[in-house]
């Protein structure tokens, strides 16, 4: 629902659109914004490891994935969001960050330590799977990131 109305905030703002949408007459996205944004972050609230520490490579790998599908829907054919003047990347990106780890916090604070699931922090270490996933992760993105600079370049 949070997803929802902030959305629905930010288009109204006019920091960006959805020309494409499953439900057409309606501003924003309904049904991905129901369903995928709920869905990353029960996934963080259930599976972010303990420590801070590794909650953060936890989330930048989320929050990379995320703005990948976001820039495949704004350089698609047919562009399924188009940010307006006032909005960029980096503003998505941020937002983002300030999202997931608002929804890490509260959960941290309603959800009890059994229902969760968190990694261990040995996965993250050098040369385990946490570690591959999440310099995989770095490494495309950065690499997508620098051909989407390359096309924007006037």
């Amino acid at each position: 629902m949070t997803g929802i109305v902030l959305c629905l905030a930010f288009v109204y703002a006019g920091f960006y659109s959805f020309p494409v949408k499953l439900v057409p007459y309606t501003p924003i996205p309904l049904v991905e914004m129901a369903t995928v944004i709920p869905f990353f972050v029960l996934f963080g609230v259930k599976y972010s490891p303990e420590s801070w520490a590794w909650k953060l490579p936890f989330y930048f790998a989320m929050v990379q994935l995320i703005m990948l599908f976001e820039l495949v829907a704004l350089v698609s054919p047919h562009p399924l969001i188009d940010y307006k003047e006032q909005w960029d990347v980096w503003d998505s990106y941020t937002a983002w960050w300030l999202y997931l780890l608002f929804f890490e916090w509260m959960g941290g604070k309603i959800v009890p330590q059994k229902a969760r699931s968190p990694l261990a922090a040995s996965s993250f270490r050098y040369g385990r799977w946490g570690w591959m996933i999440v310099h995989a992760i770095a490494m495309t993105t950065v690499f997508l990131a620098g051909v989407y600079a390359g096309w924007n370049i006037k």
